[in-house]
């Protein structure tokens, strides 16, 4: 079986020569990348986004499409962690990224808003949604508790590389390039007044000292098949379990990670059968048997798939409430690090004179999925050595 996407790559970027110099550049041509080439357009900026490979290459193309409010953990659990307030705001600035999103795509990618079911897998799980459902109607979401699970009617769902895919349309000719690698960033295909590093789990490759370490996750896709195991995206096990039907009949099951920690982690793209097991276990437990009777073409076209792109701190073994960082490295690159649960960070600090125009950029680019946290480091300036923190 392939290891390949499910989804198709977006349509290859017209040739172009590079330009000399750009204001800002950007490197990784995800979906937070594409999107803020986009808004820094909007904003008048002379811009451009570098890809080694393919857009949508790494995790915002090897996703199931998911389109969630609020955090990877419940909110019974992010108010614990973050407090009230917090966990609001939270769920308040993510329920904002799905919308400018929406906005952005404006009906492209198969995007649609049909709610999203978050199943209880234990007791345990089940009272704490039971109390994220008291407490999120007790804040003004409108969630419904009902047969062990959580209903939101204001999640989606998308084709994630078709999203990728639209929002590339929407920028200037010629100002995406793709298969142009950067290896070095003392040596940039483009020089630029600014830098920014979209490259999510891939950031150690360019900055070993980044503290963080890439993670994989899989998936499996089945041929079409009639009758509907899912009615609209579930997400269970505190977010290391999820299905998701597609109204063409293909069947999406991804998770598991959390059964081999200590082994899904790396750059590899190769498929484990320790989890395909698991998500072919959970097809049999749906009553699916869907993938012994695809044809080949289906089957190959991404029946399989491992994800990369997500992270996590080194040495930290709890993803539920992942951390998102967005910190100056020198004095004109900075680094956005975000996770498939996660989105674009808030103040985002530039050095040049553009700080505020690209600062204020970042914050309405449509994030592709939840914030959870900013990270927020002093950091100091190479010819004063003065001690700053944004």
């Amino acid at each position: 079986m392939s290891s390949a996407p499910f989804w198709e790559p977006p349509p290859r970027q017209p040739s172009a020569p590079l330009p000399e110099r750009v204001e800002v550049l950007v490197i990784g041509g995800g979906i937070t990348g594409v999107s803020l080439l986009r808004r820094l357009a909007e904003r008048g900026l002379k811009a451009a986004l570098v890809e080694r490979t393919r857009l949508a290459f790494g995790a915002s193309g090897r996703n199931a499409g998911f389109l969630l409010e609020g955090t990877a953990a419940n909110y019974a659990q992010a108010v614990r962690a973050l407090g009230r307030d917090r966990a609001g705001e939270v769920w308040a600035h993510t329920a904002e990224n799905h919308t400018r999103l929406a906005e952005a795509l404006a009906g492209r990618a198969r995007y649609r808003r049909g709610g999203s079911r978050t199943l209880a897998a234990s007791p345990a799980e089940e009272g704490q949604l039971e109390e994220s459902a008291g407490l999120m109607a007790e804040d003004g979401w409108p969630v419904e508790f009902r047969e062990r699970s959580i209903f939101n009617p204001r999640d989606g769902e998308l084709n994630p590389a078709e999203a990728v895919g639209a929002l590339a349309a929407d920028c200037p000719a010629g100002s995406i390039f793709e298969e142009t690698a950067v290896t070095d960033l003392e040596q940039l295909p483009i020089a630029a007044d600014e830098v920014v590093l979209a490259t999510n789990a891939f950031t150690p490759q360019l900055l070993p000292a980044v503290p963080i370490e890439p993670l994989r996750a899989q998936m499996l896709a089945t041929a079409p098949f009639a009758g509907r195991a899912a009615v609209r995206p579930t997400y269970s096990h505190f977010g290391y379990r999820y299905w998701r039907q597609l109204p063409s009949g293909e069947l999406l099951v991804g998770g598991w990670r959390d059964t081999a920690a200590a082994t899904e982690v790396g750059y590899e793209l190769e498929t484990t059968p320790g989890i395909q097991g698991h998500l072919e276990k959970h097809l049999s437990d749906l009553g699916v048997d869907a993938p012994a009777r695809g044809s080949e073409a289906t089957r190959a076209r991404g029946r399989r798939a491992c994800r990369l792109g997500e992270w996590r701190l080194r040495g930290d073994r709890c993803d539920s409430l992942i951390i998102s960082s967005a910190r100056p490295i020198d004095r004109y690159i900075s680094i956005v690090l975000v996770s498939s649960r996660c989105g674009l960070t808030r103040d985002i600090p530039f050095s040049a004179e553009r700080s505020q125009t690209v600062t204020e950029t970042l914050e309405s680019v449509p994030r592709q999925w939840k914030v959870i946290e900013t990270v927020r480091e002093k950091f100091s300036c190479r010819q004063c050595e003065t001690i700053a923190q944004p």
